[in-house]
């Protein structure tokens, strides 16, 4: 006889499927990331480990190649560089790549602090700039590094005299840096695989999304450049600052646009 308030043969089982239909994603999530660690340790331990491997020397350039305190500033410097009227079009690509290096920090930055993983525990020698960089998933290198090479192609394949003039040799010579970049995060035991096939892919889709959707104009990037530059001139000259709308009012009508 069945007791008072205790519950039917199919209410039993409706609840255990209901308790395996939950724990079932979590373990299968748990599984990967032991999978996870297990590979990249093993990455790690037979670099470090063995004569054969990277040297540490090479691997601490590649994490500076991928820095994000030398490609943020360095565009910059890169930008205000391209003085000459000819390159007006490469001064725009460099301006968009900035653009979209301020996108993907603001992207991995939002992910780091959402996912909160921690780093792996035999990450040594890291010099950390923002508590966003206690955090391991995604890897902010791989997305950068992968961001600049798939932005740059894009870049490179719609201008028809750089792909004569330089080649494949280009898409090399990107897509190489991005892959070992990217490899020396595991290597170093910054990040763990996940972190680093994650942020790749990040970046693949920044460079697609910046390149089609959040470029602005050569024109912009031609009004800010000479703004800037005109600004510093008159700095040189004792003359009082010159604020952008009153610049580009000025050059509107200088153009008689």
């Amino acid at each position: 006889m069945k007791e008072k308030g205790a519950p039917s043969a199919q209410e039993t089982r409706r609840s255990d499927y209901k308790g395996m239909s939950s724990e079932a994603p979590t373990s299968m999530l748990n599984c990967i990331i032991d999978l996870d660690k297990r590979c990249s340790m093993y990455i790690y331990n037979k670099n470090m480990g063995t004569p054969m491997g990277m040297p540490r020397a090479v691997l601490k350039t590649l994490e500076n190649s991928g820095d994000g305190r030398l490609w943020i500033p360095g565009t910059i410097a890169l930008w205000l560089a391209l003085a000459l009227p000819p390159l007006s079009k490469p001064r725009w690509v460099v301006f968009n790549l900035f653009i979209g290096l301020l996108f993907d920090l603001t992207v991995i930055g939002f992910l780091k602090f959402l996912i909160r993983r921690p780093r792996p525990v035999y990450n040594h020698g890291m010099h950390l700039v923002v508590s966003m960089d206690h955090w391991s998933f995604p890897s902010g290198h791989a997305s950068r590094a992968f961001f600049v090479a798939s932005f740059l192609c894009l870049c490179f394949l719609e201008n028809t005299l750089w792909v004569e003039t330089l080649g494949v040799r280009v898409f090399i010579l990107v897509a190489t840096w991005s892959i070992v970049t990217s490899a020396s995060r595991v290597l170093l035991g910054r990040h763990f695989v996940l972190d680093v096939v994650a942020g790749a892919g990040l970046g693949v889709v920044e460079g697609i999304v910046v390149y089609n959707l959040l470029s602005f104009p050569e024109e912009v990037s031609e009004r800010l450049y000479l703004w800037f530059v005109g600004n510093a001139c008159r700095q040189q000259w004792h003359q009082p600052y010159l604020p952008l709308p009153d610049f580009c009012k000025a050059l509107n009508s200088s153009t008689g646009m």
